[in-house]
């Protein structure tokens, strides 16, 4: 007889497990080859080439939890939890890694740790008052925009000059985006259509008036521009420029929802909120003061294990007040 499969999900052991042991794995395997990977340029100057390959497989495993999850209904709440979780401190770690090296400017991490921090401090408000906040896919294409400019980045930094005095990883992710181009192109109108379908973002108001925002779809084609830059130019401002603006249309978005519920429901909302700046604004600017000072290994490490800490902390709150978006 086949057992409850509503049962056998909430079990610790299983086939069903998979996707929630890929996203602590994709992370405890790159922090290791992080530290590895510093180790070895401390002691010799050079790097290792089967660590760089090992970090690009981990992070190359984002979107396979999520698929095994979907295609086979092993979603849970904890899965959630950890994807959320993963790709935040993997990101975290990437990039502070980069800025040890002055590869990735500290103030940019800064305001990268700042907005997420944020973020996730203004879900808990929301989900508080049950007012949850849906970013669209622009979410989900600034997680990817992050972690594959810090993969472009590090390879980037990482190896010699290749075809014409430009390294390989230049040429990687110029060719993806001339791939990208010319496939719009050739698909023509029916890709514009499809393109500004997914990055729309509609809400629906009290009185049941329908709203469009095309905010995200503005960021996500101003952050595919700016991939064409240098890459000492492009990588910092293409996740700045979707991290940063996806934080402001989810507070957008936030607002948005405090005026469809009304003032009296929404009590002092606000305090929450400021709580969440100041708190976010004080780790990011202790980050932007203590690494240029002290640009080591175990400064960062430090560093990445406190906000790892802070940001599991809100996580935990998030997914336990309601349900957390991207």
């Amino acid at each position: 007889m086949v057992g409850d499969p509503r049962r056998a999900r909430r079990s610790w052991v299983g086939p069903h497990q998979l996707p929630n042991f890929i996203c602590v794995a994709r992370v405890v395997v790159i922090f290791a080859a992080l530290f590895f990977i510093g180790r070895q340029y401390a002691s010799s100057g050079t790097w290792s080439v089967a660590w760089l390959v090992v970090v690009t497989l981990a992070a190359l495993t984002d979107r396979l939890d999520g698929f095994l999850a979907k295609r086979f209904g092993w979603t849970s709440t904890l899965g959630a939890f950890l994807d959320q979780t993963s790709d935040k401190l993997v990101t975290l770690a990437i990039f502070a890694f980069l800025a040890v090296y002055g590869i990735f400017p500290v103030w940019a991490l800064s305001a990268l740790v700042f907005r997420e921090l944020f973020v996730s401090g203004l879900r808990i408000s929301a989900n508080e008052l049950d007012v949850p906040i849906h970013t669209g896919q622009a979410g989900r294409f600034k997680t990817f925009v992050q972690q594959t400019a810090a993969l472009g980045i590090f390879i980037h930094w990482a190896t010699a000059p290749g075809w014409l005095g430009f390294t390989w990883g230049q040429w990687v992710v110029w060719g993806g985006w001339l791939t990208f181009v010319i496939i719009v192109l050739a698909l023509g109108r029916r890709a514009s259509r499809t393109f500004v379908r997914v990055y729309r973002v509609t809400r629906v108001d009290a009185q049941g008036v329908t709203h469009v925002s095309y905010a995200d779809l503005a960021l996500v084609v101003v952050t595919l521009a700016c991939i064409a830059l240098p890459a000492q130019i492009a990588g910092p401002t293409v996740v700045l420029i979707i991290t940063l603006g996806t934080g402001v249309t989810y507070a957008q978005g936030f607002a948005w929802s405090l005026r469809r519920i009304g003032a009296n429901r929404a009590g002092r909302w606000w305090v929450g909120t400021l709580v969440t700046v100041v708190a976010s604004g004080a780790t990011a600017l202790g980050m932007a003061l203590t690494l240029p000072t002290s640009p080591n290994m175990v400064v960062m490490w430090g560093l990445v294990g406190a906000v790892s800490v802070v940001w599991i902390m809100l996580l935990t709150a998030s997914a336990v007040t309601g349900r957390g978006q991207s």
